[in-house]
């Protein structure tokens, strides 16, 4: 991956230093008038990347701003320095950028930089944690906002740019879910919708292998990484494959897995996620603006870039984001949306059908779940999270996201999936993986999002099966056992075990530590919880994961400061 610092002042760019692959595979660093563009850039009619290196560095600054909005997608910053025309500096992030693009202004400079360490070797000074950002964090967990954990540092979110000038940054959105939302923009039939996500699929697929040679997959066997390695196979080059198997029932998703290997030819290697190889505590090795990963995440990432590494592939795929971009919702928002389109008649009860078959529900619940998803205000505040924390922690505001207001006409179940786009900070941040290896992650890419949101939530939930549509677009491409699978990995029992080897670990480590001596944590009420067996459908415990992450940040982030703990 590119990793970039910039210092600009308001003659210009003062210093830069840029880390980039070489040879580029795609379009990682072009300058032209001043104009800094860093990452991968793919576009919607142009497929050679040649061909599309020469078009942009031939057209002028606001045809280039005019192009990236409007004809391209990737994970790209591209930086539009000051001019007579434009009086102002602008950054610009993609939607969904899996490049980290944060600002910091000191000193009558602005730094724009991907990379901390790079950004500090520029003269940037760190100072403090912002712990307003650890109460937002901690209460609206996954929540995307400008803010970061570093006081002074913000950063550009992806789909949004920032305008430098009068001495201020000021943040503004370039994409936005909603306009995918409006009901005349809905694909009205199942075959259209069915026709357009696997269009939208395979030309996202197109323009990330080209010029691939080798292509590495994280396989779980469920049904969105199967999808992209359908989508990978019969490309031209071989594909390597790893399917992590838990000793705890539920996770285990080996045989779906198999079947997928042998149908797209994939050489998959089976390696065991034992309960050792996932630790509680996970703290971050280099300083970093933003909390690191979660521990799941972290002992994945561990196992996957050693086995990525020795096949000498070019890129590694996930289907990471497939459940919020594919619809999967777990509310009665689909028949919802139905009712409020068509009314109380046949289009409505079919889809009232599916979401009784779907849940194995009776239609009097469905029914009662719906009307109450109709008659709730429409309000879609990102709900807070408070367990365990103190009043202290609890008193504050969430971050403020362009995105939470809901435009008129847009229907509850449809106006979910549209804020889980949101929940792709997730999967972005925390993919160490990212730094050390070329990944993508095709679900969460711009084309197959916005086709999805144009796809009514009553469809994805068809002959009551969850992501429906996703089913039908690539059946040819699909085992029957995945295809018509309705289980799903479940890990809540895997951590419930890790956590029971980890308890007598975090209680010192969360009721002694830094949010405790913050104020933030209710340490009575946790240090009870952590003292107690756990009941039955108890989830708790996923909560104390989320607390240990951002101690473990704190921790490693005052060590670096300087600062005592």
């Amino acid at each position: 991956m590119t990793v970039f610092a910039l210092k600009y002042n308001v003659h210009g760019l003062a210093q830069s230093r840029v880390d980039a692959p070489a040879p580029p595979p795609h379009i990682r660093l072009a300058c032209q008038n001043d104009v800094l563009l860093f990452g991968d850039v793919y576009h919607q009619d142009v497929s050679d990347r040649l061909r599309l290196r020469a078009l942009l560095g031939q057209i002028t600054p606001e045809d280039l701003r005019r192009t990236l909005l409007t004809k391209c997608w990737g994970n790209f910053v591209c930086v539009f320095p000051a001019s007579a025309e434009r009086p102002y500096l602008e950054v610009l992030r993609s939607p969904f950028s899996t490049l980290d693009c944060f600002t910091a202004l000191n000193d009558n400079h602005l730094y724009i930089f991907s990379d901390l360490t790079l950004a500090q070797g520029l003269g940037l000074p760190i100072r403090a944690i912002d712990w307003t950002f650890v109460r937002q964090t901690l209460v609206y967990a996954n929540l995307a906002g400008g803010r970061t954990g570093l006081t002074g540092i913000s950063q550009i979110l992806p789909g949004f740019s920032g305008v430098w000038q009068a001495g201020s940054l000021v943040q503004k959105p370039i994409w936005s879910p909603w306009p995918f939302t409006d009901r005349n923009r809905q694909f009205r039939t199942l075959p259209e919708a069915t026709f357009a996500l696997r269009q939208s699929l395979d030309h996202t697929m197109s323009r990330l292998t080209d010029g691939l040679t080798h292509a590495f997959i994280e396989l779980s066997g469920g049904l969105d990484s199967s999808i992209i390695a359908g989508c990978l196979a019969g490309r031209g080059f071989p594909m390597t494959a790893l399917n992590l198997i838990t000793p705890v029932p539920g996770a285990d998703e080996r045989v779906y897995a198999r079947d997928v290997s042998v149908l797209s030819n994939i050489d998959t290697s089976y390696q065991e996620l034992d309960l050792e190889a996932v630790e509680a505590i996970v703290e971050p090795e280099t300083l970093h603006p933003l909390p690191g990963m979660e521990m799941l995440q972290a002992a994945v990432d561990r196992m996957s870039v050693t086995h990525f590494k020795p096949t000498r592939t070019d890129t590694l795929f996930t289907g990471a984001g497939g459940d919020s971009v594919l619809c999967y919702l777990s509310t009665a928002g689909s028949a919802a949306d139905a009712l409020l389109t068509f009314g109380p008649g046949s289009r409505f009860w079919t889809a009232l059908h599916d979401l009784c078959s779907l849940y194995n529900i009776t239609l009097w619940k469905g029914a009662r779940l719906v009307l109450k998803k109709v008659f709730a205000k429409p309000h879609l505040g990102w709900k807070a999270e408070r367990r365990f924390l103190s009043d202290e922690a609890t008193a504050v505001q969430p971050f403020d996201h362009p995105w939470l207001t809901r435009p008129p006409g847009v229907p509850p179940g449809k106006a979910q999936h549209a804020l889980e786009s949101l929940s792709s900070k997730f999967f972005i941040e925390g993919m160490g993986r990212r730094y050390t290896a070329q990944v993508h992650l095709p679900l969460l890419c711009q084309p197959v999002v916005e086709t999805c949101l144009r796809i009514p939530t009553w469809m994805w939930t068809d002959q009551g099966q969850n992501r429906a549509i996703a089913r039908y677009a690539f059946a040819d491409r699909l085992p029957d056992r995945v295809r018509l699978r309705r289980s799903k990995g479940n890990f809540v029992g895997y951590y419930g075990q890790v956590y029971e080897r980890a308890r007598d670990q975090l209680r010192p480590y969360l009721c002694e530590g830094e949010l405790a001596t913050a104020g933030l944590i209710d340490v009575a009420a946790l240090n009870t919880y952590l003292n107690q067996p756990i009941a039955k459908r108890d989830r708790e415990f996923q909560r104390v994961f989320e607390l240990a992450r951002m101690e473990s940040w704190l921790r490693s982030t005052k060590r670096r400061l300087g600062t005592p703990t």
